[in-house]
């Protein structure tokens, strides 16, 4: 079975869990962690044996799916600018 790669976009406390957490899952990659703040960013990166990433746009095209881990104000901020897809399903849904 093919891993997933997932990385995750904001690396404070809850995004530094989510990390955490895809880092020992078996059927995951954690390719990357990408945050603005250049230190925060590299510990994670750092501690779980990853690449640290200062922009998304980096990877695309590298990942599967992605956490979105920021605070709920800079999202809305972001993404109401751009028609963003946040999320897909893994696969088809069953009916």
């Amino acid at each position: 079975m093919q891993k997933i790669r997932v990385a995750v976009i904001g690396v404070g406390y809850l995004g530094r869990f989510h990390a955490q957490k895809y880092a020992q899952a078996a059927g995951c990659e954690l390719v990357a962690v990408v945050d603005a703040r250049a230190e925060a960013r590299e510990a994670v990166a750092q501690e779980l044996g990853t690449r640290g990433a200062a922009d998304y746009r980096e990877l695309l095209g590298k990942v599967d799916a992605v956490s979105v881990v920021t605070p709920r104000s800079y999202a809305r901020v972001r993404y109401n600018r751009r028609s963003l897809a946040i999320s897909r399903p893994v696969s088809p849904p069953s009916r």
